[in-house]
């Protein structure tokens, strides 16, 4: 289903057929969406790349949201806490060989790094977008913190009086265009900001060692970066869930409407669905299954709900 049949559903069953509760609506159901994105590691969100493995830090493609699991030409890494390593082989930070591991780091608000501390500049492809606040956060060259707030002019660039050389954050209003961030010196592309989107987080690893060859890629296993239904014509990413969008839907109008006893009849009923989802997931669909043991902290191994004792034979 698109934004526009969930939101004619939703108000033709809470009889708010008016045009504000009709973008109330359609708002109230990309938060949902985003919700159920959020909950699962779903398979319609799983997306690969290949990256090439240049450096020891590296910033994830636009692409990825999240990172789930990492290969290093045909080795697969593992992910490990930096704490960890700092304990038992902080050297590890400074050799080179073939990466084993990997660390999360901050995430960064720039796909692209600026190699060198320097004024960065935004601009939108609308003339529209004058005086819309341009957020700039991170750190420059000395890693001291460094915060501006640019007024966008249109499709003339807005530049920033401070210099990054780490940006965190890049954050925007909704703008009519849609916002790229450059390097004023440089020119290089650092980020693009779509009309609806406040901002954007790429996160960032380390690979432990740093590669020695830096022609080889990474083959990245990561979930797909989201992205919120606003036209609509616009249809969820994910399959099976169309059921409990709409559910959720009408338990947020009821509740609009102070019906909380309806509203609260569509939740349960949109909890149902979901799980519904989750069977088509995981049960109707390709897959291998596996049965994990784990340790119920009793001196008993919990097998499918069942218990065996550790101290006999099973």
């Amino acid at each position: 289903m698109t934004l526009a049949q969930f939101a004619e559903a939703t108000a033709d069953t809470c009889g708010m057929s008016d045009a504000e509760s009709v973008l109330i609506i359609k708002r109230s159901i990309s938060r949902r969406v985003r919700m159920l994105y959020d909950s699962q590691l779903w398979r319609d969100a799983l997306v690969l790349v290949t990256k090439t493995a240049s450096a020891a830090e590296l910033v994830m493609p636009a692409a990825i949201e999240r990172v789930v699991a990492v290969r290093w030409d045909s080795q697969m890494i593992y992910p490990v806490d930096a704490g960890v390593l700092f304990q038992y082989d902080a050297q590890i930070f400074d050799r080179t060989g073939q990466p084993m591991l990997y660390s999360d780091l901050t995430p960064v608000a720039l796909g692209v790094l600026p190699t060198a501390a320097e004024q960065i500049c935004g601009v939108s492809t609308s003339s529209a977008d004058v005086d819309l606040p341009l957020l700039l956060r991170g750190e420059d060259s000395a890693g001291a913190e460094q915060a501006e707030t640019v007024l966008l002019n249109g499709t003339s660039a807005a530049s920033c009086s401070q210099v990054f050389l780490l940006v965190t954050t890049a954050a925007k209003a909704i703008t009519a265009g849609t916002v790229t961030i450059r390097g004023l010196t440089s020119g290089t592309l650092f980020q693009t900001l779509w009309p609806e989107e406040s901002e954007r987080k790429h996160p960032r690893i380390r690979l432990h060692e740093a590669p020695s060859d830096a022609t080889k890629s990474l083959l990245i296993l990561g979930k797909r970066r989201f992205r919120p239904m606003t036209s609509d014509l616009d249809t969820p990413l994910l399959r099976g869930l169309d059921n409990a969008i709409l559910s959720y839907a009408r338990a947020d109008e009821w509740k609009r409407q102070r019906q909380y006893t309806k509203s609260s009849a569509e939740a349960q009923e949109a909890g149902a669905q979901v799980q519904i989802a989750l069977s088509l997931e995981k049960d109707q669909g390709a897959a291998i299954a596996r049965i994990v043991p784990w340790e119920d902290g009793n001196d008993q191994l919990a097998l499918d709900g069942y218990a065996f004792s550790g101290k006999g034979s099973w």
